[in-house]
């Protein structure tokens, strides 16, 4: 009995240890519409290491250049020579790769914040959660709305006040890689002055936990 036991506690862990998610890196294609009706394409592939946090966005089309998102800061690289960086929301860990690899992209981490839980309702296939924000967010968001479908994230509404939609973000197409459920398609709808712009992204060649390329995870940043 003492050798099952040990035998199903090895078991168990090596169980747990595979289901640990860490890396993830996928081709994209990122379609959107602008503000004068035009519409632009952005193709390449990105990187992200839970440990490293930093996302990396190896972009081949329309020209090669190197985006990499790191705290507060976005840098733009071309050809390994930094060409600008700029100031952008700490947004690390509330992209789909952090979220999907913490098993978090359900509730879009709000389980983990000062967010609480207003009203659950089901509709249809579908349940609809309402999170109210903390006091010290109510001037920027006043409500968000998250739909699942099987445990799955299918759409999240964020609202400012007098209940003003921000942006919608619609998840499709999940696939499952190595055990990780993952969306092979988002679409975001953002609303600038009665303007809807549309951002459709595709993923594909997903790879989860791929150690074999630790070169393209990290990137070196050149000190100020």
């Amino acid at each position: 009995m003492k050798y099952l036991i040990c035998i199903f506690f090895i078991s168990f862990q090596l169980t747990a240890f595979s289901q640990s998610f860490y890396r993830i890196s996928a081709d994209f294609s990122i379609k959107s519409t602008q503000t004068d009706s035009s519409i632009q394409l952005v193709m390449g592939t990105v990187f992200y290491d839970i440990n490293e946090k930093q996302i990396i966005y190896d972009i081949i089309f329309p020209k090669k250049e190197t985006l990499v998102l790191e705290d507060s800061i976005t840098y733009k690289f071309t050809d390994g020579e930094l060409l600008e960086k700029y100031k952008t929301p700490d947004i690390i860990e509330t992209t789909i790769f952090h979220l999907s690899l913490n098993g978090q992209l359900s509730n879009y981490g709000l389980k983990q914040s000062k967010f609480i839980i207003n009203k659950v309702e089901n509709s249809g296939t579908q349940i609809i959660t309402t999170w109210l924000p903390p006091d010290e967010y109510k001037n920027a968001i006043d409500k968000i709305l998250i739909s699942t479908k099987e445990n799955q994230m299918s759409g999240i509404i964020f609202f400012s006040d007098k209940d003003k939609i921000i942006s919608k973000h619609f998840f499709n197409n999940y696939k499952n890689y190595e055990g990780l459920q993952f969306p092979s398609e988002v679409l975001v709808i953002k609303y600038f002055d009665n303007i809807e712009i549309y951002e459709k992204t595709t993923f594909k060649n997903i790879k989860i936990n791929n150690y074999e390329e630790n070169n393209n995870y990290h990137f070196d940043i050149p000190p100020n």
